[in-house]
């Protein structure tokens, strides 16, 4: 009888250790990206540096037949000799009053998977991108996709209709 009492105890142990992982590595995660968001929000030179000169030979368009209220196709071009790797990031802002709007997610945590994608031999790569879980159904307005390369920004301006 001890043994099993003892058998359990360890069980009900280790399932506490790996549910206590679990969240604590979710928490991290999700510190890192909302201190990643918070920094791009707060950060007076973003504002500069989104203006897509600064990556040279790289730019990013939307596919327009593609474009949904939930989503769309995105085309990184990138004619550098050595290609940048590109993230999953990604945050939409929306134009209002002539300013563009770091739109406010609608979730609370967003984990971005750890995949780097590179260009084809072309020096293209498209990305589908359905934002419905983390800004839901865009209303009709501007808006543009911004992606992180290199810590600058490039972005993709599109319109919902």
């Amino acid at each position: 009888m001890k043994n099993k009492l003892n058998t359990v105890l360890i069980i009900i142990l280790l399932v506490a250790i790996i549910l206590l992982s679990y969240i604590i590595g979710k928490k991290y995660v999700s510190n890192i990206e909302g201190n990643k968001r918070n920094a791009v929000e707060n950060n007076t030179s973003y504002k500069k540096d989104i203006n897509n000169e600064k990556i040279k030979n790289v730019t990013m368009e939307v596919k327009e037949e593609t474009i949904t209220k939930i989503g769309a196709t995105f085309v990184i071009t990138d004619k550098n000799p050595t290609p940048f790797s590109y993230g999953e990031w990604y945050m939409i802002e929306k134009r209002e009053n002539g300013k563009w709007n770091i739109m406010p997610s609608i979730v609370e945590e967003q984990i971005w998977p750890a995949i780097a994608r590179i260009v084809g031999e072309d020096g293209k790569l498209e990305y589908k991108i359905n934002w419905e879980k983390l800004y839901g159904e865009l209303e009709a307005g501007e808006y543009r996709l911004v992606k992180e390369v290199a810590n600058h920004y490039i972005y993709a301006e599109f319109n919902i209709e």
